[in-house]
């Protein structure tokens, strides 16, 4: 990991998305050991509605001047008073250095309100990564639900700060 420590996330403007594009690859490779991630034809994950719809908020995470994953937040689907963390990714290199923490928490402090977080069940590191953001974000307030999204049984994370 580079020597600049310092986290910043910061809005991805749509003439920027290629940004956040360039780091499919390594994104759908993560979730692929999780989950079948759908692609278009030429292998890629589309994030468009993150640039064109209201209310979705696409981020980069930065490690000092470097490229550390991204972030889309975006209203909850039953609720569009409800944040939710639509896709959060730290690159491999970047992970267990506090990276993803301090992003996480920026987010969350960047959009203050009523969130939900949904995790893969079979996702252990990202739910032990959740579960422990979102602990001491709220000082141990929130709730765990077990719940089904379209078709994959997801651990929902609901929580206020």
């Amino acid at each position: 990991m580079p020597g600049d420590q310092t986290v910043s996330i910061t809005r991805v403007p749509a003439a920027e998305r290629a940004l956040i594009h360039d780091l499919y690859p390594t994104y759908i490779e993560a979730m692929s050991a999780f989950v079948s991630v759908p692609t278009t034809a030429d292998g890629a994950l589309r994030f468009d509605p993150a640039w064109q719809e209201p209310h979705h908020h696409p981020y980069a995470i930065r490690c000092g001047q470097h490229l550390a994953g991204f972030a889309l937040l975006r209203p909850a689907a039953a609720d569009t008073g409800i944040h939710d963390m639509g896709q959060f990714f730290v690159r491999p290199e970047y992970r267990r250095a506090g990276v993803g923490e301090r992003a996480a928490r920026l987010c969350l402090a960047a959009h203050p309100g009523h969130w939900q977080i949904r995790v893969l069940l079979n996702n252990q590191p990202a739910l032990s990564f959740w579960e422990h953001v979102i602990a001491a974000a709220t000082g141990g307030t929130y709730t765990a639900t077990q719940e089904f999204d379209e078709d994959l049984r997801m651990q929902f994370f609901r929580f206020a700060c």
